[in-house]
């Protein structure tokens, strides 16, 4: 996998640089002793058992490798690797192979790992649940947080299998207040989706070679902010959802059927500013979204800078530049704002193509 490379725009023979920062390879040497669980002052086989054997607000310490499915119904306990290892659990089937089900449980510095590329990694149930700094590999799906409100998903890495064909590394419903920060996301479907949820939070997450890098329905009150996708079929993709801000992202390369840097969608009284988007199928495409406010962005070395089908936003103050063309304006017959005059245009090959709605 190559990433961060340098990419040629025919218009011009300019170049994009972009370094995303990421490994090359997610190679990670397992562990091979015998699974141990401590807790209490007491040693067990299994995780299962010391769970059972947990009070709440406990940290339950492993090392080694173990083989089964977990839940935590305990509240406020803790999965964690003993200082200076990191543990393993594999799971067996399709079930989670960690479920989070007790309030304020947290997976901390574990690595979960699936088989075969099928079930979930871990599934949080219960809120106030955190799962942080830890590996979830093999897996169809990652991290699913089902009506559970208030959850941190933090420094996470998830690795799905080279043929996945379905499945989220991050998947929220009906959940409020999910805090995801500085997650690395890689072959699954979509890195992060969330349907019917409200108060998201999504900050520094790294998302590559997937179908959808972040795919967000019917949610409000949402920021979404310092992000970088790259190396995929879509970006960032928001359907029917108010009162977003997404600000200070990147997308770059995301060259599918519909390639879009950032696709918007019945989106409205949102803020979409100071985002970078390069080498795209389209940088942005706006549709059927109303009282938005997008400025400040950089739309460089797409096939199309800006789509723009919509009327009753303030598209200013963006440079579009190096584009095959620079913006498509789907003219409504009751438009009056000239968009194209309040935006600078730079080198593109077509500078703007209009048609009628």
């Amino acid at each position: 996998m190559l990433v961060g490379v340098a990419v040629e725009w025919p218009g011009d023979g300019s170049l994009s640089a972009y370094d995303a920062g990421v490994p090359q390879e997610y190679e990670f040497e397992q562990p091979t002793t015998p699974g141990t669980a401590s807790v209490g002052g007491e040693q067990f086989d299994t995780v299962s058992a010391a769970v059972a054997a947990a009070e709440p607000g406990d940290v339950v310490r492993l090392s080694g490798v173990f083989a089964e499915s977990v839940t935590v119904d305990v509240p406020n306990v803790t999965l964690a690797s003993k200082p200076g290892t990191l543990a393993l659990i594999r799971g067996g089937d399709d079930a989670p192979v960690v479920t989070l089900a007790g309030d304020g449980s947290s997976v901390e510095r574990l690595w979960v790992q699936g088989t075969s590329g099928v079930g979930q990694g871990v599934a949080v149930t219960a809120p106030d649940a955190d799962v942080v700094d830890s590996r979830i590999t093999d897996v169809a799906a990652g991290i699913q947080v089902d009506s559970a409100d208030d959850v941190t998903l933090a420094n996470n890495t998830i690795v799905g299998s080279d043929d996945a064909t379905s499945g989220n590394g991050i998947h929220l419903w009906k959940s409020e207040r999910v805090r995801l920060v500085d997650n690395r996301i890689t072959d699954v479907h979509t890195g992060v989706r969330f349907s019917w949820a409200s108060g998201l939070e999504a900050t520094g997450n790294r998302l590559w070679d997937l179908d959808y890098a972040v795919r967000g329905l019917y949610t409000d009150d949402g920021v979404i902010r310092d992000n970088q996708a790259f190396d995929n079929g879509v970006g960032l993709v928001l359907f029917n959802s108010h009162r977003f801000r997404v600000v200070n992202n990147t997308a770059y390369n995301n060259t599918g059927n519909n390639g879009h840097g950032i696709l918007m969608n019945t989106v409205d009284d949102s803020t979409i500013r100071h985002n970078t988007l390069v080498g795209n199928e389209r940088g942005i495409s706006v549709n059927n979204a109303d009282n938005n406010t997008i400025t400040d962005n950089e739309m460089r070395q797409n096939d199309v800078g800006v789509y723009y089908a919509a009327m009753g936003n303030t598209l200013a103050g963006n440079t579009i530049r190096e584009n095959r063309i620079g913006l498509v304006k789907v003219k409504h017959p009751s438009a009056t704002k000239p968009i194209a005059a309040i935006n600078t245009f730079e080198r593109n090959e077509i500078r703007v193509k209009t048609s009628v709605w």
